[in-house]
């Protein structure tokens, strides 16, 4: 048994091994990955919401002096995908860029079930989305807070799949050495 089991299980290195067939161990478990899962969610889904409050773009003519929201930027990547009229490369990124947000919510989502794999593979498809935003609109964005926030939503959901809530072993599974010769010969 390793001593990372033992240390949640509180049981003595003595007795044999039963991973996931001791209910009062999984509880422990279970009681200690939902604080972290809280964080886990909280942390992304803060941080996108202030994404949609604070300023995104300013003027975006020249005659204009009012400063742009993050929701109104997402009004504007969900127009971009409604309307059917004309389509150039600069649009395709707009849609792309704002597909990020169906994947930043599904990995927010998926924290707060704890799916770890697949929130980081939502994460990270957010992550690459949100990039598409720059190519066309870097001089508008690169000098307010809303797209470093919402980019920011989708690297904190990565990190917090990644590092923060805990690896589950598979079933039946003691610990995640490296597998040796000395643990492919059959016990006695």
């Amino acid at each position: 048994m390793s001593p990372r089991w033992r240390r949640l299980c509180g049981r003595d290195a003595r007795a044999p091994s039963r991973p996931y067939r001791d209910w009062a161990c999984r509880g422990k478990i279970e009681r200690m990955s939902a604080t972290r899962r809280v964080i886990a969610t909280g942390l992304p889904l803060g941080l996108y919401v202030a994404s949609l409050l604070l300023p995104a773009t300013g003027p975006i003519w020249s005659g204009d002096t009012t400063t742009h929201n993050g929701w109104e930027a997402f009004e504007v990547g969900y127009g971009a995908i409604i309307d059917l009229e004309e389509w150039f490369p600069g649009r395709v990124l707009l849609i792309a860029g704002w597909l990020a947000n169906p994947a930043i919510w599904t990995a927010i989502v998926c924290l707060a079930l704890g799916w770890r794999r697949m929130a980081a593979v939502t994460a990270s498809v957010g992550c690459l989305l949100t990039l598409c935003v720059l190519p066309d609109w870097w001089q508008l964005v690169v000098d307010h807070p809303a797209y470093w926030f919402w980019w920011g939503s989708s690297v904190a959901a990565l990190l917090c799949a990644l590092f923060l809530l805990p690896r589950t072993p598979q079933p039946f599974v003691e610990d995640y050495r490296p597998m040796s010769r000395a643990t492919l010969t059959p016990d006695s």
